[in-house]
This record gives structure tokens, C-alpha cells and sequence, in this order.
């Protein structure tokens, strides 16, 4: 029963609107939809790029290390003065 009221009175929302304004609500809700899809895969990139950084801060501070223990292990075999 609800739902039949509603329903009438949707359609007659929708009847007595103009043919152009009928034309406006796809547009609307795609634009709306665009929008959406937009924001979500903003957000996704941004966090992939979050990982991608994360992920070469982690090599490059790997790269520091192995090189600090490079010249250590030099030093100490006496290849080269400390």
C-alpha cells in the first residue's frame, strides 16, 4: 500500500514535469556517477603512490646501509683508511 502510494506520487512528480527538465535528471545522476568514479580512483592512486614511496624509501635506505657496510668491510680488511 505504501509502496503504491509513493509510486503515484512519484509519477505524478515526473508528469508534471517539462520534457526538458526530464532531460536533466540522467544528465544529473551521470555526472553524479562520473564524480564518484573520479573521487574513488583518486583515491586509489593516491594510494598506490603512498606505496610506491613507501616501498623506495625502504630500498634506499637498504642501498645506504649495504653501501655504509661495504666501506666498513674495506676498512676493516684493510683495502682502504678509515
Amino acid at each position: 500500500m505504501v509502496f503504491t502510494v509513493t509510486a503515484t506520487y512519484v509519477g505524478d512528480r515526473m508528469n508534471k514535469l517539462s520534457f526538458q527538465q526530464k532531460l536533466w535528471i540522467p544528465l544529473l545522476c551521470s555526472l553524479l556517477c562520473i564524480t564518484g568514479i573520479f573521487v574513488y580512483d583518486a583515491y586509489e592512486v593516491r594510494k598506490i603512490r603512498i606505496e610506491e614511496r613507501s616501498a623506495d624509501l625502504s630500498n634506499i635506505a637498504d642501498l645506504g646501509l649495504s653501501t655504509i657496510k661495504q666501506f666498513g668491510d674495506q676498512a676493516a680488511e684493510g683495502k682502504i683508511s678509515k
